[in-house]
C-alpha cells in the first residue's frame, strides 16, 4: 500500500520537521534567555564590582584620614615638647644671668616702681653681693628667692621672678618659638 506508505512518510516526514523547528526556536529561546541571563550575570557582577571598589576606596580614605590625623597629633605633640624645652632653656639662662647682667635687668625693671627705704627686695643669694657693692638704694632683704627678684611695697607684691614671668608669657611666646622653630 503504496498509497498509506507515502501518507505515513509524508506525516513522518512532517513530524521530523516540526520536530526540528520547534528544536531550533527552542534552540533561539535557550540562546536568547542565556544571552539575557548572561547579561544580567554581567550588570549584577559589574554593580558588586563597582560598590566593592567604591567601599575599598571609602575605607582606604578613611585609613588615610585617620593615619593623618595621627601624624599630626604625633608632629604636635613633638612640637609642644621641643616648644617646653626652649621654655625651659630661657627660664635656666635667666636663672644663670650674670652678676652684670641681673644688675642691669634689676635696675631696668624696679626703676618706675618708686621704691622708698621701706619697701623691701628680695633677691637670690647668688647677687647678694655684687648688688650691695652697687649701693642701688634699694632695701635688699636677707631673704632669698630662687630666681629674679621679689619686691614688697606696702600691701603689694612685685613678682620678677623669672620662672612666673616666662610662665606668664607662655601664651604669647608660643606662637613666636614656634614660628622661629618651625620656619618652612
Amino acid at each position: 500500500m503504496p498509497g498509506i506508505d507515502n501518507i505515513i512518510k509524508k506525516i513522518t516526514d512532517e513530524a521530523k520537521e516540526r520536530a526540528k523547528n520547534i528544536e531550533n526556536q527552542a534552540d533561539k529561546k535557550k540562546e536568547a534567555i542565556i544571552g539575557e541571563k548572561t547579561e544580567e550575570a554581567l550588570e549584577i557582577k559589574k554593580r558588586i564590582l563597582t560598590k566593592s571598589d567604591e567601599e575599598s576606596k571609602s575605607i582606604i580614605e578613611k585609613a588615610n584620614s585617620t593615619a593623618n590625623l595621627k601624624a599630626r597629633d604625633i608632629i604636635l605633640l613633638a612640637r609642644e615638647e621641643i616648644i617646653e624645652r626652649v621654655l625651659n632653656l630661657v627660664k635656666d639662662e635667666l636663672n644663670n644671668l650674670t652678676s652684670e647682667d641681673f644688675i642691669k635687668y634689676l635696675k631696668a625693671s624696679t626703676k618706675n616702681l618708686n621704691l622708698t627705704s621701706k619697701d623691701e627686695v628680695k633677691i637670690p643669694k647668688k647677687y647678694y653681693e655684687d648688688i650691695k657693692k652697687e649701693d642701688l638704694d634699694l632695701n635688699i632683704s636677707s631673704e632669698f628667692i630662687e630666681s629674679g627678684f621679689l619686691v614688697k611695697k606696702g600691701n603689694l607684691i612685685y613678682n620678677g621672678d623669672f620662672s612666673s614671668i616666662v610662665d606668664s608669657m607662655r601664651e604669647d611666646l608660643m606662637p613666636l618659638i614656634s614660628d622661629e622653630l618651625f620656619k618652612k
